[in-house]
């Protein structure tokens, strides 16, 4: 079956719009854990205390919030591909790269 270039164009442009929702959920997520890691940081276990009783909650603390930070990582490279795909599906309907 031979696509024409109307049915091309058209897939492209559904193919955009699904990666444009696809970075606002990414967006959404970023703005989520960024303020997640951000209530961790504050909580009072997290602060730094010269009593040894506190370094098993310091230290919970910490794991929870490189927890955080790894999520907040893997969404934001996600991100960056789907960007990438997105940039090159406009230069596709452009008509700039093939």
């Amino acid at each position: 079956m031979v696509m024409s270039k109307t049915d091309n164009t058209e897939a492209l442009k559904l193919r955009r719009k699904v990666l444009g929702t696809r970075i606002q959920d990414f967006e959404k997520r970023i703005k989520h854990l960024t303020r997640e890691i951000a209530d961790e940081k504050a909580k009072p276990a997290f602060k730094t205390s010269k009593d040894p009783r506190h370094t098993k909650f310091q230290d919970l603390a910490r794991r929870n919030v490189a927890k955080l930070q790894d999520k907040l990582d893997e969404v934001t490279e996600l991100r960056a591909k789907a960007l990438k795909e997105l940039n090159k599906c406009n230069l596709v309907l452009k008509g700039q790269a093939v």
